[in-house]
């Protein structure tokens, strides 16, 4: 009951911080061997007024741990989503952006509706927003996985495996 009580404190304080702006997304450019920009991966940041910068080591592992990581998942794909949109909106160039998935985010049971429900808000062009799964997924069902990357293929999303080549994200998981 003590840990229920600690995960719904942990959800009001983390839709605070989201609502505050304490919760910010930052772009890390991509680039080629030659200069190029060839894309930027979407990072979280926590402001704290006790911690100062808070970098999400620190606080996605509590978020996955009660189950609410997702949230936060959500909330950077929605801003990636909306830069998107703007920069469209104001002729701007935009760039493949990825975003990083926790396993407990894939598997969460409204995933695929609050996806398209963001990108639907967004009219976010195919192609431009990479969804990377952040953990190995080896402990997974394949059927599972295959299923939720099919319907996220099939809203547009470009599939990545971070930190591929290690532990088990690599060409089996992919391809299997």
């Amino acid at each position: 009951r003590d840990n229920i009580m600690h995960e719904q404190e942990l959800i009001s304080s983390l839709n605070e911080a989201m609502e505050q702006g304490q919760i910010q997304m930052y772009l890390q450019p991509q680039m080629s061997s030659e200069g190029k920009l060839l894309g930027a991966e979407a990072l979280v940041r926590l402001y704290s007024s006790e911690f100062g910068v808070v970098g999400p080591l620190k606080f996605i592992p509590l978020l996955e741990e009660h189950n609410a990581v997702h949230m936060i998942d959500l909330f950077v794909l929605n801003k990636v989503c909306k830069f998107q949109y703007d920069n469209v909106k104001n002729g701007k160039p935009i760039i493949p952006i990825s975003v990083n998935f926790s396993k407990k985010t894939l598997i969460h049971p409204s995933l695929i509706d609050a996806v398209k429900e963001i990108i639907d808000k967004y009219n976010t062009p195919k192609g431009y927003v990479q969804i990377e799964i952040t953990e190995t997924i080896s402990d997974m069902d394949h059927l599972i996985i295959s299923n939720i990357a099919n319907s996220l293929r099939k809203m547009g999303f470009e599939l990545a495996m971070d930190d591929f080549g290690t532990k088990y994200a690599n060409m089996e998981t992919l391809v299997n």
